[in-house]
């Protein structure tokens, strides 16, 4: 036999919610010698579950609520990895622009020393004429 407390801690009710089921004639009880209610288990749990069933269903609730979160995470990381794609795409892009116009700088630098050399030899021509050295 159990006590309203121990009834309430099995059944993971409060006394107050047992007292009540007492009285509404949802689950018989006795009292006993000294006034105290007295509760039969197979009477107690043929209304309330016991706490460890209770605890049984809980834990699949957090499961489900655990894969909704990693469903989620997951689709964010999907995201978050086709981002990186599209960031990855266009750093190369811009790295070929780069290499682009580093070739054109250097073919623009090219052809101005190549111009700048001639014209020096054009006017070390004209001083070695002036001289008489040609």
């Amino acid at each position: 036999m159990l006590t309203l407390a121990e009834a309430a801690q099995e059944t993971g009710l409060t006394k107050p919610a047992i007292f009540k089921s007492i009285k509404n004639g949802k689950i018989s009880a006795s009292k006993d010698a000294r006034g105290q209610w007295m509760i039969d288990p197979a009477e107690l749990f043929r209304v309330y579950a016991p706490v460890s069933k209770k605890e049984t269903v809980e834990p699949q609730t957090a499961n489900l609520s655990l894969l909704l979160k990693l469903k989620e995470l997951e689709t964010k990381l999907d995201v978050t990895d086709q981002r990186l794609l599209d960031k990855d795409r266009e750093i190369d892009d811009l790295k070929a622009q780069r290499d682009h116009w580093r070739i054109q700088a250097e073919q623009i630098t090219r052809l101005l020393t190549d111009g700048r050399e001639h014209e020096k030899k054009k006017k070390l021509g004209i001083w070695a004429w002036l001289l008489g050295n040609s």
